[in-house]
């Protein structure tokens, strides 16, 4: 499982202002503290747009409970990057084919057409994972994704973590970006390895640890935001044959520029 854990915040900038396009970007606001698995829709308006069990952990919550900061018995130690929350996702498990977790939210204004943005967020590598794996990335849409089942979206995600670089960091966050010049209408971010089973790298990094009876790889997500598009992201840890990360708020930001990707770089 891999710790795709979102950290609580997601920002973005447009124009000539610093503006964050995504609500709730490092999901401290929370409608009640989470108490165990699957309750990422208490950081509205983010959301599960698929059959998947996407986590939210945050400091309300009791530390070492499943969902605490930074003790929780779901994926290890981890402070959040920013504030005192982040979100979880699978990315990839060895034992379950093509299983993946997306988080999803509506950004506050679609997207304009021809406009560059940027988008940054960080991931985390879980320490109570064995695996680690490369897919991690970020895809707008006109309108909301969604689907009935757990598995890898169709999607191709305009932002994406270099293929064959595994993220592997527990202790500091690692930052994944990119720039986008939007089709226009985009009205909302879903966060995921779009990649499916044969094209996601992982490797064992982490073996002996108490989840390995499920190899997953769980990334955290720390930060990202659309507007402009500028993203940031956390490194997640990898859970027993299936990578899991944790992830931060993330910033978008509108701007001139490309739609080259940033090489990841690790952030303290």
């Amino acid at each position: 499982m891999r710790y795709v854990a979102l950290s609580a915040g997601l920002f973005c900038a447009l124009g000539a202002r610093t503006q964050n396009l995504v609500p709730n970007p490092s999901f401290e606001t929370v409608t009640s503290c989470p108490t165990f698995a699957s309750m990422l829709n208490l950081a509205a308006p983010w959301y599960n747009p698929t059959q998947g069990t996407p986590e939210l952990y945050h400091g309300c919550a009791p530390n070492g409970d499943f969902a605490g900061v930074p003790l929780n018995y779901s994926g290890g130690f981890q402070y959040a990057r920013t504030g005192v929350g982040f979100a979880g996702i699978y990315t990839f498990r060895v034992g379950v084919p093509q299983m993946r977790e997306y988080i999803e939210v509506p950004l506050l204004q679609p997207l304009v057409a021809g406009s560059c943005y940027t988008f940054s967020m960080y991931v985390n590598m879980p320490n109570e994972f064995e695996l680690a794996c490369d897919g991690i990335g970020a895809h707008f849409s006109v309108g909301p994704v969604s689907s009935n089942s757990p598995f890898v979206l169709a999607l191709t995600p305009q932002i994406d973590h270099p293929l064959g670089v595994l993220i592997t960091d527990t202790l500091g966050w690692t930052e994944v970006s990119g720039t986008y010049t939007a089709g226009g209408g985009e009205t909302h971010l879903t966060i995921g390895n779009f990649r499916n089973d044969a094209n996601t790298t992982w490797a064992m990094f982490n073996p002996g640890v108490w989840l390995r009876s499920k190899p997953t790889s769980w990334w955290m997500m720390c930060r990202w935001c659309p507007c402009s598009m500028s993203w940031t992201w956390g490194p997640t840890l990898p859970f027993a044959a299936a990578p899991i990360y944790w992830m931060l708020p993330c910033r978008v930001q509108r701007q001139r520029c490309g739609t080259t990707a940033s090489p990841p770089r690790n952030v303290p």
